[in-house]
């Protein structure tokens, strides 16, 4: 094969394949692009990287392409980092000419820029170093030393050439010659520092590393005297110890109390060595203490002391007799040091005989009270042992606690047992009532049921109910026996209805026939647990009643005529009254009863008679008038009676009264003896019910959760059902009596993440002693369990194990509704920036073309007038004015825009009404004299100070007064103030009122639509955009309120602006932060002061760099108020005000600056977005800037830069040809000379042929625009010393603002930072001033 055939090959179609997928496979970027910096490949990898490749345009991020056709121009390769992220990649950029593209490989350098971060920080590092670092020869000669160790006497000996203090030259020698590690001390002055000499393999010299160890030194001596005084300690309660572990053990696993005695008798002898040891118990009877012999004994010497105990179990101690007496009356340990001088001890006879000579006695106690005494007799005559004694405290609190266990033992076994009684009880009593009787638990499912429910549920299911089932299982079951299809709801609705109508309402009563014919009442009632309980009582017999009843009554109504007989038939007691309440007719069974209370009536007499007869005696707590006079009321009212009472035989009958139609009444008396007598019956039964359930309720919440009582030893003393149910799904089955540690170490668990099996356990139980009040949540055989611990009194634990594997499901769900929400979120913010965007574009795009029809119009003027050609000018001042017009309506537009996006930010603060009104009426007073008018201001009562935006409820004032005084000529301004109530809370009212040409109902209509005004003939007569009340409108609904107009023609108009009086629920923007500048230029004392007042931080600290920079001084204030201060004080040369600020705006302030002697002539630069040049120059402003910018500006401009014309030339970059010519113009007819170029790179190539005397900049152009412009020209410091003017019709970002500060030296409009072009008309005004 030929040289030239040498080449690779590719075995198949899939290896060619494989390789183009190289590039896309791999986790760096890889692109490629043209000579014109379009992408023509990047690799999936590139594409994530957002901040270099824009998923949406595709386009690379043009600084990259800046570079990269940089190096095609050049032919050179370059590599440049790129950050993206946190994350930092390294492109290397190489062209091929070959092909006409440019390859970029990259890679990620983010560690490797970190460690060569860390590099040069380490360098740092010795000298920061407190403690001496050194280097030094064998010699002892220093290489370097770090300035600690210069600065501590005895390290160095300083000279020409620095070496170490001989003692440490000699132990670095030795170091060297031995190469090993060596250690010195070294005292200086009252420190001790610790040397190390280091040698260095392969180097001939040392390093060397010093550190103070005084305070090392000093703690060394602490710990040793620390540890001997521990040491005695220890020994001293090592014993005391053991004898409370011994008794605490003994103590637990006893059987009883009086085990635990007998065992403490005998340790404490055997710990104090002392041969006699005896227990008491305490006796209560009748309100008194007796200590009795308990028999238990620790006798050392049976024979001797036999005597003594025999004596010992005779005696009883009550009093303060005797060692024990003393105790139980004193509740405290006695000690007695010599038995033969203690004069009241009882059994001194027998003691002497057995030779023993000391004595001392201790109680048992439970929360402080007295249950037993121990005594205890010594030998040897013995001094009280504070050790002992103390000790001898804690055994008797043990011992208590001991006790109060088993006596709480005893009564949980006691309560067992009746809980389980009171069920059965209960049990029994559910099967005896003749209703059907269901339990539901909180969780609506069956607790308990007896078999009448059984019985009716079995119908339904097919089965017998168990517990656990659900009332919605029920309740379906029921729906597909007695649901009836009904067109209004279908089967599903009709079961959701009733299971919501459950929910809400646990406490219900209804009544509902079943299938089979029968009729059930069913009653529920809510219980303390969130269950309910629920009883169903058969009334099929009540209800057939019932409907025999109305069978009776529709056969009474057909047979009135035999309404007598019928009457006689009743088992009631029936009268009938006509209208003057006298007797129609009655029964006999009405008679009987009456003749029982009064006497038997006769018809035709009142009943009033009968009423005087009666034989009742208690008439309640009235009189007997007073009583008839109640009884006469109630029969003549229209509302039925209805009573219960008793007969004086004792039978019960119930009352009932009626109006009949004509006026008369009617009576009825029903014997309703029998029902009471079982009504009473069944209250009975029921308070027996509701003792059981009482019961009963108390045990169902114990097993609502997993419960387990543990003692103080951590042994298992109760645990019910739920518990061991979760006990056995992971493999345990605990035993009462077992510890918590043997339910541990028998773990079923095998992985121990990196701890041991045994690490893992003592964790476990290390925590459980420290933390016994805990709360967690763990994962057990597919369910999640909350798992919470509580310390019991004496030192156990009572711990819960509630199911929330519904909780956990639940919070799952939520996980993934919020990442949806976040997801929404993000969208909105970006439909959000991207209309601002759009905004910022369209002010660019319109106003750049207004530009230059007005700056031609005005250079076409100029020519016309000195060709005196001055038929044309005219027509061009028409076309400049229609310019002018058109700006200002898209200025209002833009307003309106920011408006509806929410650009517009409240400043709400207290506002004074008479102040602000005041202020108000000095600002616009010029405006009002102009048509010779008059205002007017009334307050009304109670409008004082309201919380709002002040500068937008002035603004909204300024347009409706202006509006007014326009339109009026030599009549009234009224402006009233008055106090308005709503839902919403107080509203302020503004009333403006005119007798101005006023407007037609169909005027009316249209005056607050954007655009609009009341007909064509107003904007051409007074001018306008029709915009002014729409942003008065909308100002007015974001302050909470409104605004409305009524107006009659010829007549006069009144506005009515409300606004809320507290505006405090609208989010207060905080102010932002001075920025300040840290390359702030040194200005001499002696230079003109300029004052600055702006609410923007960033104008204010931008004015002030570029003044200090053209050596002016400055002073700052944030708002009116603070300005007007200043202003008198210090007196300024120049002053820029703001017009939009907070708490006084800037035609209120320039008002007062003109008003006030002092400051009056001090010339004033107004700076605003807000156009209105007329009020401006009425109120005495000095200048007024707005963009497009005219020609009479930028030559004032150029006079402030350009101070000496002759040879002035000026850099114009500018991609609009049109404006490029009228701008050139300008500056031709002023003398520059001017280069032009159309874009930001060919301006940089401009500036590196020549060095221009200013730069005129626009930002939005292609290839390189004026930001890019800027960046290359701050790289440049020759290039510093050329102010730049930046002229632009783009709305500036916050972020470009930030690009373009303390670089660009002009900006036109304020909206588009034209700040520092005010900066120029300062310094002209103060070289004209």
């Amino acid at each position: 094969m030929a040289p030239s055939e040498k080449k690779i090959r590719l075995g198949s179609h899939e290896d060619i394949e494989g390789l183009a997928r190289l590039p896309d496979e791999s986790s760096s970027p890889v692109m490629r692009i043209d000579p014109n910096g379009k992408v023509l490949y990047a690799n999936k990898f590139s594409r994530t990287l957002h901040d270099l490749i824009d998923p949406k345009s595709e386009a690379m991020e043009k600084s990259v392409v800046k570079i990269a056709l940089k190096c095609y121009k050049d032919r050179a390769e370059a590599r440049i980092d790129f950050e993206t992220g946190d994350a930092v990649v390294e492109l290397a950029i190489i062209p091929v000419h070959e092909f006409d593209y440019i390859n970029i490989y990259g890679r990620d350098v983010t560690e490797m820029r970190k460690a060569e971060k860390q590099a040069a920080d380490l360098n740092k590092f010795p000298n920061e170093n407190p403690y001496p670092v050194m280097r030094s020869l064998g010699n002892g000669d220093l290489l370097f030393c770090n300035v600690a160790s210069e600065t501590i006497p005895g390290v160095v000996e300083k000279g020409p050439q620095m070496r170490l203090s001989t003692m440490l030259a000699n132990t670095a020698s030795e170091a060297m010659r031995t190469r090993e590690l060596k250690t010195t001390n070294l005292e200086s002055g009252d420190q001790t520092f610790l040397f190390t000499f280091s040698p260095i393999e392969g180097e001939e010299y040392v390093n060397i590393y010093g550190r103070d160890i005084t305070a090392e030194i000093s703690a060394e001596s602490a710990l040793l005297s620390a540890n001997a005084q521990l040491e005695r300690r220890v020994a001293e309660r090592t014993a005391s110890v053991r004898l409370l572990q011994n008794i605490v053990l003994a103590a637990n696993s006893a059987e009883s109390f009086e085990g635990a005695l007998q065992t403490a008798v005998h340790e404490i002898c055997n710990y104090t060595n002392w041969p006699v040891g005896h227990a008491y118990v305490v006796d209560r009877k009748d309100g008194k203490e007796t200590l009795v012999p308990s028999g238990i004994w620790h006798i050392e010497t049976a024979s001797k002391l036999s005597d003594l105990g025999a004596a010992t179990e005779n005696l009883r101690f009550g009093d303060v007799s005797g060692l024990p007496g003393r105790v139980l009356a004193e509740g405290r340990e006695v000690w007695i040091e010599n038995l033969s001088t203690y004069d009241d001890f009882r059994r001194a006879e027998f003691t002497s005989q057995a030779g023993l000579r000391a004595g001392m006695g201790f109680p048992v106690t439970i929360n402080s009270q007295v249950i037993g005494v121990l005594e205890f007799f010594s030998h040897d005559v013995s001094p009280a042992n504070i050790e002992i004694i103390k000790t001898l405290e804690h055994v008797g609190a043990q011992l208590g606690s001991v006790a109060e266990r088993k006596a709480a033992e005893a009564e949980v076994k006691k309560s067992r047992e009746e809980a389980e009684l009171a069920h059965l009880r209960m049990t029994d009593a559910l099967e005896v009532i003749g209703q059907g009787f269901v339990l539901f638990d909180k969780d609506d499912t069956i607790a308990l049921f007896n078999s009448k429910y059984a019985e009716r549920t079995k119908k339904i299911l097919g089965r017998d109910p168990v517990v656990g089932d659900s009332f919605e299982s029920i309740m379906r079951a029921t729906a597909e026996v007695n649901y009836i299809p009904d067109s209004m709801e279908d089967k599903e609705h009709w079961i959701q209805r009733i299971l919501d109508e459950r929910r809400e309402t646990k406490t219900r009563d209804s009544i509902s026939k079943q299938n089979d014919g029968t009729w059930f009442r069913a009653e529920g009632y809510e219980t303390s647990d969130g269950g309910t309980v629920s009883i169903f009582t058969d009334v099929t017999e009540l209800k057939e009643k019932e409907e025999e009843l109305a069978e009776m009554a529709r056969q009474s109504e057909l047979a009135h005529a035999r309404l007598h007989d019928g009457i006689q038939a009743l088992g009631q007691g029936f009268a009938l009254f006509d209208q003057e309440d006298r007797f129609v007719m009655f029964n006999q069974k009405y008679s009987d009863m009456i003749e029982v209370l009064a006497r038997r009536p006769v018809v035709g007499e009142r009943f009033s008679e009968i009423l005087i007869s009666t034989k009742r005696s208690d008439f309640g707590g009235l009189t007997r008038e007073e009583w008839m006079k109640n009884v006469m009321k109630e029969r003549q009212s229209d509302k039925a009676r209805n009573s219960t009472n008793r007969l004086p035989d004792g039978a019960w009958y119930k009352a009932e009264g009626f109006r009949t139609r004509d006026g008369g009444n009617v009576s009825v008396f029903t014997d309703i003896t029998e029902l009471k007598e079982n009504e009473e019956t069944l209250n009975k039964l029921a308070e027996e019910s509701e003792l059981a359930h009482s019961r009963l309720r108390d045990a169902v919440e114990a097993i609502g959760q997993g419960f387990v009582l543990f003692d103080s030893d951590d042994r298992f003393v109760l645990f019910n059902q739920r518990y061991l149910d979760v006990m056995h799904s992971i493999g345990h089955d605990p035993k009462l009596g077992d510890r918590f540690e043997s339910i541990v170490r028998n773990t079923k668990k095998k992985n121990f993440g990196d701890q041991t099996r045994d690490e893992w356990i003592e964790g476990i139980l290390s925590e459980r002693r420290e933390n016994p009040t805990r709360s967690s949540t763990a994962l057990l055989d597919g369910k999640w369990f909350k798992s919470e611990g509580y310390q019991t009194g004496e030192g156990g634990i009572v711990s819960t194990f509630t199911d929330i594997t519904e909780l956990k499901e639940h919070e799952k769900e939520l996980d993934g509704l919020v990442k949806e929400l976040g997801v929404a979120r993000d969208s909105a913010v970006d439909a959000n920036s991207a209309k601002s965007q759009f905004l910022a574009n369209m002010s660019h795009e319109l106003r750049t073309p207004l530009n230059a029809i007005i700056g031609y119009a005005e250079l076409l003027i100029d020519d016309a007038e000195d060709d005196e050609n001055e038929d044309y000018i005219p027509d061009l001042e028409k076309i400049q004015n229609a310019g002018k017009h058109l700006l200002g309506l898209i200025n209002d537009i833009l307003d309106l825009s920011k408006i509806e996006v929410g650009k517009i930010e409240l400043y709400i603060e207290e506002i004074s009404v008479a102040d602000m009104l005041q202020d108000v009426s000095n600002t616009i007073k010029p405006l009002v004299d102009k048509n010779n008018n008059t205002l007017v201001i009334e307050i009304g009562e109670g409008v004082e100070t309201i919380h709002s935006d002040l500068t937008k409820i002035r603004q909204n004032m300024f347009n409706l007064l202006s509006n007014a005084a326009k339109f009026t000529e030599n009549g009234t301004l009224t402006v009233k103030t008055s106090i308005e109530q709503s839902n919403a809370g107080d509203l302020i009212v503004f009333d403006i009122t005119d007798e101005g040409i006023g407007m037609t109902p169909e005027q009316l209509e249209k005056i607050f639509d954007p655009f609009t005004q009341a007909d064509s003939s107003t904007s051409k007569k007074f001018g306008g955009t029709g915009l002014g009340l729409t942003i008065t409108r909308e100002f007015s609904r974001m302050l909470g309120g409104d605004i409305i107009a009524v107006s009659t023609p010829d007549v006069g108009t009144t506005f009515t602006m409300k606004v809320s009086v507290d505006g405090t629920s609208i989010v207060e923007q905080p102010e932002a932060d001075e920025p300040r500048n840290a390359n702030a230029v040194e200005v001499s004392e002696d230079s003109p002061l300029v004052l600055i007042i702006d609410d923007d931080a960033n104008v204010r600290e931008l004015l002030h760099r570029n003044l200090n920079v053209a050596g002016y001084r400055t002073e700052m204030a944030a708002h009116g108020k603070e300005g007007l201060q200043k202003a008198k004080e210090l007196l300024p040369d120049a002053i820029t005000l703001d017009v939009i600020m907070p708490h006084a705006d800037g035609w209120s302030v320039l008002s007062q600056l003109k008003s006030d002697k002092a400051t009056a002539n001090i010339p004033v630069v107004m700076v605003t977005i807000a156009e209105d040049r007329s009020l401006g120059f009425s109120l005495g402003a000095a200048e007024y800037l707005s963009k497009p910018v005219d020609r009479k500006k930028l030559v004032m401009v150029l006079d402030k830069f350009l101070l000496n014309k002759a040879g002035a030339s000026v850099l114009l970059v500018e991609d609009d040809e049109p404006t490029r010519t009228v701008m050139r113009k300008y500056l031709e007819n002023e003398g520059a000379s001017v280069i032009e170029a159309t874009n930001g790179r060919e301006g940089i190539e401009a500036l590196e042929v020549s060095t221009p005397s200013m730069i005129l900049l626009d930002l939005m152009m292609p290839e390189m625009d004026g930001f890019g412009f800027v960046e290359e020209y701050r790289k440049r410091p020759e290039w510093h010393s050329v102010p730049i003017v930046v002229v632009t019709a783009k709305t500036l970002t916050a972020d470009e603002k930030r690009k373009l500060e303390g670089w660009v030296d002009a900006l036109y409009n304020k909206l588009e930072s034209s700040v520092d072009d005010v900066l120029r008309d300062i310094q002209s005004k103060l070289k004209q001033h």
